[in-house]
């Protein structure tokens, strides 16, 4: 045996622990594959756009602990958003009765993570909201909340004085211009985090908006004086809620396969 080969046999030996490790990492990382339902409900309220859907998970190789889940919504013109987990819920029972009126008993689940497991496959409801909303709105709420302080001291009708302040004027436009949702196809991808390496499969899909759900859903920002009013005066002896009836839109969304 020649001193080079010798070298050769020294190199090969050197890397056989970190070959060993990159196998057993391959085989021992979750492979998590998402299926989505048929169809998805998009909306448009005082929360901002809204996306909710029945997901399922499985997981292959060994379970799966997950401590994010968002979705990134992309339109066929580039516009991208993304979206957040804000809460999931879990069908318990659907019970009929003699006369076929159903009764859905749901869990509400906390979504500080959940686990994915490799014996059955997890079906959630899960409910999106954009962050970036949220994000846009809080300095908006707050300047209103304490110019609503400051006219309840003042007495009176104060909501009427409310109205007409900068504060309730620009949190108003600032619902009435954010919405964004369009007619055509809009790419969505899930992605997810974990405490440990996971590996994800087949999450792309499309979903279909049509302009009669971009109509219904805009219609929605009508609502929205009607609501803060609710949400500023509600509980105050002598004033009835307004009826504020939001919109929801049903979209088709289905896997892209590559």
């Amino acid at each position: 045996m020649t001193a080079a080969e010798i070298a050769a046999y020294i190199g090969a030996a050197a890397w056989a622990p970190q070959i060993v490790r990159w196998v057993y990492r391959a085989y021992v990382t979750p492979q998590i594959q998402v299926i989505a339902s048929q169809y998805a409900s998009i909306g448009y309220t005082r929360l901002g756009p809204i996306f909710n859907l029945n997901l399922a998970f499985t997981a292959q190789r060994k379970p799966a602990v997950i401590d994010a889940l968002e979705m990134v919504m992309t339109h066929q013109d580039g516009e991208r958003h993304t979206f957040q987990m804000q809460g999931m819920s879990e069908t318990i029972s659907d019970i009929a009765d003699p006369a076929g009126n159903k009764t859905v008993i749901s869990k509400e689940q906390v979504t500080l993570a959940f686990r994915i497991p490799m014996e059955t496959l997890l079906e959630k409801f899960v409910r999106f909201q954009e962050p970036r909303f949220h994000t846009e709105l809080e300095p908006l709420t707050q300047k209103l909340a304490e110019q609503v302080k400051f006219e309840r001291e003042k007495g009176d009708d104060y909501f009427l004085r409310i109205r007409g302040v900068k504060e309730f004027r620009e949190i108003l436009s600032f619902h009435q211009n954010y919405f964004w949702w369009k007619a055509g196809t809009y790419s969505v991808v899930f992605r997810m985090t974990s405490p440990e390496r996971i590996k994800l499969q087949h999450t792309n899909f499309q979903l279909h908006v049509l302009q009669s759900d971009v109509e219904s859903l805009q219609a929605n920002t009508s609502h929205f004086q009607n609501e803060y009013e609710n949400l500023i005066r509600g509980g105050e002896d002598g004033f009835a809620l307004h009826e504020v009836n939001w919109n929801w839109r049903i979209a088709k969304i289905q896997r892209v396969k590559f």
